[in-house]
């Protein structure tokens, strides 16, 4: 399910080489869950097309496995341990709305959706996704945050971001990145996790910021970027 709700806009020239890059986050999301195994049943799994894709996906992710089996048709992948996992401080306080202003590279007039305690209303981008939406947070003083939260709602997964970058600015003009990647990991962490809803947490390093800048960095062919609820959190 999680590959599929990727769909990322892709030719043929590259079509190969973005699904081993999707597999290879799937398989991170499974690893940080603490899953140790993956079975592919070819009932249910397109090897005959897919297996190309598949092989090259672990030839480059054998940080990522133990072991590969074959029976018949079926594979049975066994997956290293997970990372090291970040937790985030447990001292973290939210970031009252009123203590910045937000605006946003697109339907900014609908931006207090994000902000309203409601996970039935949201934000949306309003077209697909093509890596130049951001949003924009201006704190009322200097902050060091250190959570970014997205809440989804359990029937709208499919507007989570495709690529993310987040960057402070102590004064406005200068950013640096305080997270550059995916969030599949986290998405498919809070699906498991959270009941009624799916937040996507973003744990930041140490900053001094009064400007943060949210980037959506990637790209698909039907979803526009949703947010149910966005808040963030200071140390």
């Amino acid at each position: 399910e999680v590959v599929w709700w990727e769909t990322p806009v892709m030719d043929r020239s590259n079509r190969s080489w973005v699904l081993t890059e999707l597999y290879r986050r799937v398989l991170g999301a499974c690893r940080a869950l603490g899953i140790r195994y993956l079975v592919v049943h070819e009932p249910f799994f397109d090897l005959a097309t897919s297996r190309p894709t598949i092989s090259a996906t672990f030839n480059r992710s054998q940080d990522q496995l133990l072991a590969v089996e074959e029976f018949d048709s079926t594979i049975i992948f066994s997956l290293a341990g997970p990372d090291p996992v970040v937790e985030a401080p447990p001292t973290l306080r939210p970031v009252a709305v009123s203590s910045f202003v937000a605006t946003a590279s697109h339907r900014n007039t609908l931006l207090d959706r994000a902000f309203d305690d409601d996970l039935d209303t949201s934000w949306q981008s309003g077209h697909e996704q093509t890596g130049t939406e951001w949003i924009e947070l201006r704190l009322d003083r200097r902050r060091n945050l250190g959570l970014v939260r997205f809440d989804m709602a359990d029937g709208a997964l499919d507007g989570y971001p495709r690529g993310l970058v987040i960057e402070s600015s102590d004064n406005g003009e200068t950013f640096r990145s305080l997270y550059e990647g995916d969030v599949v990991t986290q998405l498919v962490q809070g699906r498991v996790q959270h009941v009624g809803r799916t937040p996507i947490k973003i744990i930041l390093p140490e900053n001094d910021t009064t400007t943060l800048r949210i980037r959506q960095t990637g790209q698909t062919s039907d979803w526009a970027w949703s947010i149910h609820e966005l808040s963030v959190w200071e140390r």
